[in-house]
């Protein structure tokens, strides 16, 4: 047993995430991501049979400021620690399949129920569905509903004198 893991704990070292644990007789500290927020349990809504969290950023990134007060969220599984994803004003993210990271803002009254990722933009009453995913640059804004489907930014599009021009009508 001197090389098996004898316990795991979840912990935070130093203002570091990280899970301990005894390995023969010594203590491992794997490090992960600083937390870059908190939920507010004192500031929550109902949303049919689920409660959602006003957050509270704890340090500085992008253009929050620690101490900021952020959007909704159901847990800290819908809104990841790392990059610079944030969820502003009344925007609410929750469900089993809401999640928003790498550097996506959501922003206003908009409702995220699937995944926001890259670096989209969510914002006003805008409506992210369960199974949706919206990622790259994409900006989805005012009362539209996304459902079902990814939603990347488009390619430009070469017209037909550029494909029969051959190497010479490309940019």
């Amino acid at each position: 047993m001197s090389h098996s893991l004898k316990s795991v704990l979840g912990c935070r070292v130093g203002g570091i995430e990280g899970v301990t644990g005894m390995i023969g007789g010594e203590t491992v500290v794997k490090r992960g991501p600083a937390r870059k927020y908190e939920l507010l349990a004192s500031d929550c809504i109902r949303v049919g049979d689920r409660t959602v969290y006003r957050i509270r950023a704890l340090r500085d990134f992008g253009d929050v400021r620690r101490g900021d007060l952020g959007g909704y969220i159901e847990s800290e599984s819908a809104l990841a620690h790392s990059g610079q994803a944030w969820v502003h004003d009344a925007a609410q993210v929750y469900g089993p399949n809401a999640r928003v990271s790498g550097n996506a803002r959501v922003r206003g009254e908009a409702w995220i129920l699937g995944r926001v990722d890259g670096d989209a933009q969510i914002c006003d009453l805008a409506v992210i569905a369960e199974h949706a995913h919206v990622g790259g640059r994409t900006i989805v804004c005012s009362d539209e509903i996304v459902s079902g489907e990814s939603r990347r930014p488009l390619k430009p599009a070469r017209s037909a004198a550029m494909r029969s021009a051959g190497p010479r009508g490309l940019c």
